[in-house]
């Protein structure tokens, strides 16, 4: 067998080489990475989506010792054949199957960045207003980049369409149903309330309500996405939301067509009909500005809206979702608000 002696005799020289040939590969697979990066979404939003999920599940686990024990739930209920997405989750008032008769409903829109989540990650949240004399439906719906926009939009319009039609099987008063969500859950209710209260924008989507305005009592909103020229053109934080568009969009170049942009911004289609609505963010959440914007819209309007925001110098700071973080004050305040607006809406 051939020997190179030189080398056999220079060990220096054969750890350069292989270090060489390591780099060689490394620039190669990162070359490949980046372009990778480039022309799919994909692989940023699927690590964006383990981290999403793995800090729900902490979330809801964290809500565990909060919740009362004695909630009756009918799991995984399909609310439209052809998707095996389309599933909800029912949450009632202690003793309400037994008792029979029709109580008002929260429909829950989990968040989650449109690319993570699950109804699951709220299961917990909803016990908490069942407790109060609410029948809950957590809705499932379909994240990019499996699924595109509006597709989430058109399954809450077949959720809701679905939970009327069994109002009596699931006890809900069909006549009082509040739309409630978080982050991009927040976005797609207001979004199908805008579709809901303005003809032509319904028209421009090409999605027809399938429930009527006189159904929808109100609206409970959380830290959610509402006006989409507010992102910032630079930074990590819009390199990271960027993605996040392109996968829920379907399209790199979401942002070059100024009407399909437009069209997405809940406040650009707001009427004086939008539902009566409580909206919130924490004073470090980075979208809390779009709830501002989509308060400061309603008022205009001359539609009915309460605000639940916090000053800079909240101790501790209530971030993004704060809502959820139920051994903090601020979280405390804002189960209290909604209990308190849902009352207020039953009263009216």
């Amino acid at each position: 067998m051939y020997t190179n002696f030189q080398d056999s005799k220079n060990p220096r020289k054969r750890i350069l080489k292989k270090a060489a040939a390591i780099l060689i590969l490394i620039f190669i697979a990162v070359a490949a990475g980046l372009a990778l990066l480039s022309m799919s979404p994909r692989p940023a939003v699927m690590v964006m989506r383990f981290y999403l999920d793995r800090n729900s599940r902490r979330r809801a686990d964290a809500q565990e010792k909060y919740v009362p024990g004695n909630i009756p739930v009918r799991r995984n209920i399909r609310y439209e054949p052809g998707c095996e997405d389309t599933i909800l989750d029912v949450y009632f008032p202690p003793g309400a199957e037994a008792a029979g008769g029709a109580y008002p409903a929260v429909v829950w829109v989990h968040g989650g960045a449109w690319i993570s989540g699950s109804k699951n990650t709220v299961s917990n949240y909803a016990k908490l207003f069942a407790a109060r004399g609410y029948t809950v439906a957590a809705v499932g719906y379909s994240t990019a980049p499996e699924a595109s926009y509006p597709t989430p939009v058109k399954q809450l319009n077949a959720a809701l369409a679905f939970l009327t039609e069994f109002a009596e099987e699931f006890h809900i008063d069909p006549e009082f149903i509040v739309i409630a969500g978080d982050s991009a859950g927040a976005q797609i209710g207001a979004q199908f309330a805008c579709i809901l209260t303005n003809p032509a924008y319904a028209e421009l989507l090409g999605i027809s309500p399938l429930v009527r305005r006189e159904q929808i009592a109100g609206m409970i909103l959380h830290c959610g996405a509402y006006d989409f020229t507010l992102i910032e053109p630079g930074g990590f934080l819009a390199g990271m939301t960027r993605k996040v568009l392109w996968a829920y969009l379907g399209t790199r170049d979401f942002s070059s067509d100024p009407d399909f942009f437009a069209a997405l911004s809940v406040t650009n289609h707001v009427t004086a009909d939008f539902p009566p609505s409580l909206i919130t963010a924490g004073n470090r959440d980075p979208l809390a500005v779009h709830s501002y914007v989509l308060a400061d819209t309603l008022e205009r309007q001359g539609a009915a809206v309460e605000t639940l925001f916090f000053s800079g110098n909240q101790k501790p700071p209530a971030g993004h979702e704060y809502q959820f973080k139920l051994g903090t004050g601020a979280a405390q305040e804002a189960l209290t608000a909604s209990f308190a607006f849902l009352e207020t809406l039953k009263r009216n």
